[in-house]
């Protein structure tokens, strides 16, 4: 059966959420801490200008080079407050699976467990003994993120962990440290067992390792490996798909420089930036799937298959995008149109929703991806093509901070993609932003129109970090080679990647990782798919 990873905003600074207290704090350090600067230039000796560089354990901590190739660490012009985290309680640490928690023998603690959005799942109580307590397992859950708590008398402490299955925690009793013991601080003298890590345009990504937040580093990139086509003229297409370049080549996957406190997002999930190369190159369609292409491939491929009911309120027309759509729905479309091509398909299963309608399940789905069948891309994919040849923020060359900050800027924006600026959100606005159809924007470099915003788009979201279960979409720290899931147990299904017409500028960004779909959420989901070249 597939599994459907939902992510939701988490509340900032201090809030009560159905009694679980969740703290946030500050990162105590000051722009003294931190003196870090010196010069970024190609292999050639060239000095590049607009260059990233940021602490790869503090990435709200960055410098972006001058025309001289210079930066420098705190980024004079920049936001240099450090945002928001999740405060890391000063009587109780969870490392793992094991939870320490300063409480005295034969004192009741309840441990808990609660969505994001405050409703209990799991409750049991426990009491201290002198020696570790009975360990407590939480009950098969969705996967996804909740907040886990343990409570005593006057102490409360939440962690928020993405849960896939049970999990069994060992609980200890722990000494009362010192508040100050749980903010991070940094000796000017000492190690810092740290790394310096420097993006720029037409580069590939460099990392450094520092033993010191007070020094000089200097960089040499060299060219970059990203598919960057000369034109236009250098695309190749086929029926409704353009051939992406990805072959023998590599990009950075993530977000080297942490969004302004402003923005609450669970940024860890785009962290730490990573290598991601490929094998094979790829044909995706150049737009999201329409409605009359979806209707018919699917009345080709299911004699049981009743129609769709979009609503006029989202967009309702041949060349608007299908949306509205359930994971069931997308590879219910790639199999169908696998097949029409007598393709072998990526996708089998034991049964699926009859008639097809609206928001079909699968059950007992397989994934194959040595099919080559249509399928949908995976998240690698996605963010190397969406990307199309750049390293920053958006895919027309600009970053999020200090922009967008003018009329002009969100203009700019509009160029290139629907999002809530230009769009009529919700029933109570009918018409639709994409009214005017799909390819109604400006197409990145790689010739894929609304790849940013319009629908939200499904993608495979194959585990990386094998090493810790419970942390699966966190980031690796080494270069990875065609990631791609062979079964369910190796893919987690979040919501779409890319944005939506729902969306602020934020959620817009080629690395984002993050679906604010508060409320019509289901309207924003749609989806186009991929054939690997062989």
């Amino acid at each position: 059966m597939q599994r459907i990873f939902f992510m939701r905003r988490l509340v900032v600074k201090r809030q009560f959420v159905s009694g679980v207290l969740i703290l946030f704090c500050l990162m105590s350090v000051s722009a003294q801490d931190v003196q870090i600067s010196g010069f970024v230039k190609s292999s050639g000796g060239t000095p590049i200008s607009g260059a990233i560089v940021t602490i790869h354990g503090m990435p709200e901590y960055y410098g972006i080079s001058d025309a001289s190739g210079a930066y420098s660490i705190p980024y004079t012009s920049g936001v240099r407050t450090p945002y928001n985290r999740l405060a890391q309680q000063s009587f109780a640490t969870l490392r793992g699976n094991h939870i320490t928690f300063d409480v005295s023998t034969g004192e009741d603690v309840r441990v808990s467990l609660y969505t994001l959005q405050g409703r209990s799942v799991f409750s049991v109580p426990a009491v201290v003994s002198s020696q570790a307590f009975a360990k407590v397992t939480t009950p098969g859950v969705g996967a996804g993120f909740y907040l886990l708590e343990i409570a005593s008398e006057g102490r409360r402490a939440a962690f928020k962990q993405f849960f896939s299955s049970q999990r069994t925690f060992t609980i200890s009793r722990a000494a009362l440290r010192s508040p100050s013991s749980s903010k991070r601080t940094f000796a000017k003298s000492t190690s810092a067992s740290d790394r310096l890590v420097a993006v720029a345009n037409g580069h590939t990504m460099s990392s450094v390792p520092i033993d010191s937040y007070i020094k000089e580093v200097n960089f040499s990139l060299e060219p970059s490996t990203q598919w960057i086509p000369a034109g236009s003229a250098e695309l190749e297409h086929s029926g409704g798909m353009v051939k992406i370049l990805a072959a023998g080549r590599s990009f950075m996957m993530g977000s080297p420089v942490a969004l302004p406190p402003t923005v609450s997002l669970p940024f860890d999930l785009e962290q730490p930036c990573f290598s991601v190369s490929f094998t094979y190159d790829f044909w995706m369609d150049t737009t999201e799937v329409t409605q009359k292409r979806f209707s018919e491939v699917m009345t080709a491929g299911y004699s049981d298959y009743s129609g769709m009911s979009w609503s006029a309120n989202y967009g309702l027309g041949d060349n608007n995008p299908a949306h509205s759509l359930s994971f069931g729905d997308a590879i219910l479309y790639c199999n169908a149109l696998s097949k029409a091509e007598s393709l072998d398909t990526v996708y089998t299963y034991s049964s699926r929703t009859t008639p097809i309608s609206n928001l079909s399940e699968v059950s007992n789905l397989i994934i194959d991806m040595t099919k080559n069948g249509y399928r949908l891309p995976t998240e690698q994919e996605f963010e190397y093509a969406a990307r199309g040849g750049t390293v920053t923020d958006f895919f027309w060359n600009k970053n999020y901070r200090p922009y967008p900050a003018t009329a002009a800027d969100t203009a700019e924006i509009g160029q290139y993609c629907v999002w809530s600026i230009t769009s009529d959100v919700g029933s109570e606005k009918p018409g639709y932003a994409l009214r005017a159809g799909v390819a109604s924007r400006l197409p990145n470099a790689y010739g894929l129109y609304d790849i940013i915003g319009g629908c939200g788009e499904f993608v495979h979201i194959p585990i990386t970090n094998w090493e810790d279960p419970n942390n699966a979409l966190q980031y690796p720290s080494t270069p990875m080679t065609d990631i791609k899931p062979q079964s369910v147990a190796d893919d987690i299904t979040i919501l779409p990647r890319g944005g939506n017409w729902g969306n602020g500028s934020h959620l817009l960004r080629s690395a984002c990782r993050f679906e604010e779909c508060v409320n019509y959420n289901i309207y924003f989901r749609g989806f186009r798919v991929v054939k690997e070249v062989r």
